[in-house]
């Protein structure tokens, strides 16, 4: 039975050092953003929805005043 710094040593000489990545070969660097303007569209309607129903309302209360 070896010592836990053996253990530990023999353990971290077994993991294999992280590959790099040309710098060529990154082609995943847009997708955030494909992603973030698609679920603004999908927001759009619901935001369109909101803001009339505030314009109906403070134009109702505008209404009440005169």
């Amino acid at each position: 039975m070896g010592s836990t710094n053996q253990m530990a040593l023999e353990s971290a000489a077994q993991i294999k050092p992280v590959e790099t990545v040309e710098p060529g070969l990154n082609q995943v660097s847009n997708d955030g953003v494909g992603f973030y303007h698609r679920r603004m569209l999908d927001e759009l309607p619901g935001a369109a929805f909101a803001a009339v129903t505030l314009f109906w309302i403070i134009s109702s209360f505008g209404h009440l005043t005169l």
